[in-house]
């Protein structure tokens, strides 16, 4: 970087960068829209996933369009996939231990909001 938080080179260098690891943004977000597609075909189920989770899919399906589009050897692209699946996967863990105490004492906020959504 840059004194003034640029990346050296600028603009297109990053651009470069990203090409690699990343793919080709306008064919990655095709592949993208794609598998965004699919999820949307019953969209009433999707509606009824909550935010977190309708969120954590649609960042996956990002991570998936960039190792199809650029470097399936790319370690982020997967260790992000894995982060996604993993912060779901804890909410729901939360959420089953609190149901099975019963309802013992409020949800916390942060999921009482997401539930009310």
């Amino acid at each position: 970087m840059s004194d003034d938080g640029q990346p050296v080179g600028g603009i297109s260098a990053l651009l470069a960068k990203r090409q690699h690891t990343h793919g080709d943004f306008f064919t990655t977000s095709l592949i993208e829209q794609g598998i965004i597609d699919v999820l949307l075909l019953d969209l009433e189920r999707w509606r009824r996933l909550p935010p977190s989770a309708r969120s954590a899919l649609i960042h996956i399906a990002t991570k998936m369009a960039r190792i199809v589009s650029g470097d399936e050897q790319e370690p982020e692209h997967w260790k992000d996939i894995e982060g996604y699946a993993e912060l779901v996967f804890r909410r729901i863990a939360e959420r089953r231990a609190w149901a099975e105490n019963a309802g013992a004492g409020p949800l916390p906020a942060d999921q009482a909001a997401e539930e009310a959504s």
